[in-house]
This record gives structure tokens, sequence and C-alpha cells, in this order.
């Protein structure tokens, strides 16, 4: 299942994944990624534009490549404010999406 997660920030979207997914799962999180594509020391919330624009690829390329799987394992996408196009392609994958 295709679970997307939105919400304002610091809306709790990050916490109903940590009481609802399991060690399995895939989580998608544009704060994690980036976090882990930056050096020791790099704030958490980091918005410095080169690293935004590596980590929305990385975001991107997660998102196809998981949903190849989700007859195997559930994935929590977290995507704050989805636009009507990103919103029909989770309907077509019947995204149950989470407010």
């Amino acid at each position: 299942m295709l679970y997307v997660i939105t919400g304002p920030p610091a809306g709790g979207k990050s916490s109903w994944i940590q009481a609802h997914a399991t060690p399995r799962d895939i989580v998608i999180d544009m704060d994690r990624i980036a976090s882990a594509l930056t050096g020791p020391g790099a704030p958490g919330w980091n918005q410095d534009p080169i690293v935004q624009r590596v980590a929305q690829r990385a975001r991107f390329a997660a998102i196809d490549e998981a949903v190849k799987h989700l007859a195997a394992v559930d994935v929590y996408l977290i995507h704050t404010m989805p636009g009507p196009k990103a919103l029909a392609r989770y309907r077509r994958l019947h995204a149950r999406i989470v407010v």
C-alpha cells in the first residue's frame, strides 16, 4: 500500500509514520533524504538550493522505484502539499491519502 502523508510543516507527518510504519517499510521523506546527502554538522532542516535539488532528484527516483514494489512492502511518502498532478498519480496508484 502507498500512504501519502500530507499537511503543514510540523503538522505530525513524521510522527504519524513513526506510529504506523514497520522497519521493513519504505519511508520517503525529503528531510531525511537531504540529511542523508549532507556532511556532518549540517542542519537538520537544510534549505541549501543545491542540496534541495539533489534531494528532490533522489526523492523522484525513490518514488519511481518504490511503487514497483507495492505488492511486497508498504511505502510511506511525505508530500506536504501535493498539487493536482501529483494527487492524480497517487490516485492511479490507489494510494491512501492521510491528511
